[in-house]
């Protein structure tokens, strides 16, 4: 049963797809992504378990950085270290920390899961955002992020005239692109139980452009009508996230990968 999952969980899964993922080398960018760069390698300093960081070099590591914007405009930001093998837990000897406005803000490694290591809640709006990742008193990576996500404005929350096509509407932000997330229906019967369907289509769908068309034919393989004759109320959720692609320039270093996203949850009442 898809139900609905945090920001957290979303900030978490975002972390895992983008683990993989490559880069260029550092140095500046023409879209305002400035400064920064692979300043030297450090290699192993424990000889303990594979998934720990310090048995790899940093040069076989890459620091997945996710800035997580809330609709509320609150900055989150979440990183996962990752080697070939998959995600580490970070030793005692990483630091990264993000400055912004003249304050600095450390991630909490000592506190830090295999998936997920968390920073302190960072302001939105600030000009620069400089992200950097040290080994011991050795910086191995740093770039400044001009570009965040701006959160998703629903336009219109869900037009349905009877048919089983429901459309939702959202602004599309320049240099942005959309993913939707299909949850569960959820559907009520006159003697107040509760029913739960599962969207038959991909858990996600990306690119996704406004207006956007959901099928409950296709999509949860019900119609309208057979959902009338059944419940009383069923509603849709689901998820709408922006990422900014100007938040992660092809310079960036492949050591230090910096997304942004804002997930929107967002619930439809299909009837």
């Amino acid at each position: 049963m898809k139900q609905g999952l945090t920001l957290a969980s979303v900030a978490s899964i975002a972390l895992l797809l983008s683990a993989c993922g490559g880069g260029g080398g550092g140095g500046d960018s023409a879209d305002g992504n400035t400064g920064g760069g692979n300043t030297g390698g450090v290699g192993a300093t424990c000889a303990g378990s594979s998934t720990m960081t310090c048995a790899y070099g940093t040069d076989e590591i890459t620091v997945n950085v996710h800035l997580t914007v809330s609709p509320d405009y609150k900055l989150q930001p979440r990183a996962l270290f990752a080697s070939a093998a998959g995600a580490l837990y970070p030793h005692r000897d990483e630091r990264l920390i993000i400055r912004a406005d003249g304050k600095e803000y450390e991630a909490d490694i000592l506190h830090a899961t295999q998936d997920m290591t968390v920073f302190p809640d960072v302001p939105y709006g600030a000009p620069v955002y400089d992200i950097e990742w040290y080994r011991g008193g050795d910086l191995i990576a740093s770039k400044a992020i001009e570009h965040l996500a701006t959160p998703v404005f629903i336009a219109s929350a869900g037009q349905h005239d009877g048919s089983d096509t429901v459309v939702v509407e959202w602004v599309e932000e320049i240099n942005h692109t959309f993913d939707v997330d299909l949850y569960s229906l959820t559907c009520d019967k006159v003697d107040g139980t509760v029913t739960y369907i599962d969207a038959l289509t991909s858990a996600n769908i990306n690119p996704a452009h406004s207006p956007f068309e959901i099928s409950l034919v296709e999509d949860y393989g019900v119609s309208i009508d057979a959902l009338q004759q059944t419940y009383t109320a069923c509603s849709m959720l689901m998820y709408v996230t922006s990422t900014n692609a100007l938040t992660s320039p092809e310079n960036t270093p492949r050591e230090l990968l910096i997304r942004s996203s804002s997930p929107r949850q967002h619930e439809v009442d299909v009837f």
